[in-house]
This record gives structure tokens, sequence and C-alpha cells, in this order.
């Protein structure tokens, strides 16, 4: 459609943004046959499910090479919402780690024909991003054991300015304590 809209030179400039693609693809590659040699490593690749690159012949061949199975997820299913919109965002993510594999396989929509709302400009790149549900879902499926257990936690409640300390102060208590981790990188 835009390439009607704009002719030329977007055909153009969408070619360009094409082949610098397919150069990060071939360095995916690289380093996922590096990670794929050490120690049980597994590799992950995902892109919108609608996205024609994954027709293109360097990610067809990458995929292949790399022996990884695809999955369908929604975004729906980990609560996605921008800006009050709830769209239904599909990805296709494809991984050879068959326990990320199980856990997506689960994340699919359930919600009646006409629930979700349309995303259009801005907010259709806001929805690129993963939210929190679905970042946590996959770094708790890929490393179970520093997810939760080495990475400290604690329950947060809204700061609330006052003129003086109070001892105790609890005005505004989320219905549910919001989880939040802290982790150091070395």
């Amino acid at each position: 459609m835009a390439l009607a809209q704009y002719g030329e030179p977007y055909r153009i400039k969408l070619e360009e943004k094409r082949e610098l693609s397919r150069q990060y693809v071939v360095k995916f590659k690289q380093a996922a046959d590096v990670v794929k040699m050490s120690r049980g490593g597994s590799v992950t690749f995902e892109w919108s499910k609608d996205s024609s690159g994954w027709k293109d012949p360097v990610v067809e061949q990458t995929m292949e090479a790399l022996e990884l199975t695809g999955v369908r997820v929604h975004g729906c299913s980990f609560n996605l919402q921008i800006h009050g919109k709830r769209p239904e965002r599909p990805w296709v993510i494809k991984t050879d780690n068959p326990k990320l594999f199980k856990e997506l396989s689960t994340k699919v929509c359930k919600h009646p024909q006409g629930f979700h709302d349309y995303l259009e400009g801005s907010l259709t790149v806001k929805s690129d991003f993963y939210n929190v549900a679905m970042a946590t879902c996959i770094l708790a499926t890929l490393y179970p054991g520093v997810m939760f257990d080495k990475v400290p936690a604690m329950p947060v409640v809204p700061f609330v300015q006052h003129e003086h300390r109070e001892k105790h102060v609890f005005e505004s208590m989320p219905s549910s304590p919001v989880l939040a981790t802290i982790h150091k990188l070395s």
C-alpha cells in the first residue's frame, strides 16, 4: 500500500532496509552457529507474523539451516495494551528450544471475533515491542533458575510524597503488589 502511495523513492528506501535486514540475518546465523556449538545453547528468532521477510530466501535458508521450528503467538495472550487499545498482534517465533516452543504454543488468542482493536500509525510501531508479561514468559522459560531464584525481587507499592515523613503511609496500596526485579550485570 505504501509502495503504491509513495512510488519509486519509497521502493528504493524499502529495498535498502531489506538489504540491511538480510545482513542482520546473516550475522544472526553466524552468532547462532557459535551458540549452537557451545554447551547446549539454543537460538530463537522472531518477527511479525505478516512480515514479508519470512519469504526472503536468505531468511528461509537461515531458518532451515538452524533447524528452527516456528510457533505463532498473540500479543493479546500476554494482555498487550497500547494506549488503552487491545490489539491481537500475532508474531512468529522460531526456536530450537523445546521448552520455549511448548510454553509459547499456549499463547494463542482465545478472544471472540471483534474483540481486538485495530492499530494504525504510530501505535502500530509501538506494538513491535514485547510487554513485561511476554518478556517475563520468555526469560523465565529460557532461564528458570536465574529469573526467579537468583534475581532479587520484592513487592513494590507506589510512593506517595508527603511534607513530612510519616511512619506508616499506605494510602494508595495497589490491589496486587508489583513484582520488581533488580539485576546486576557483571
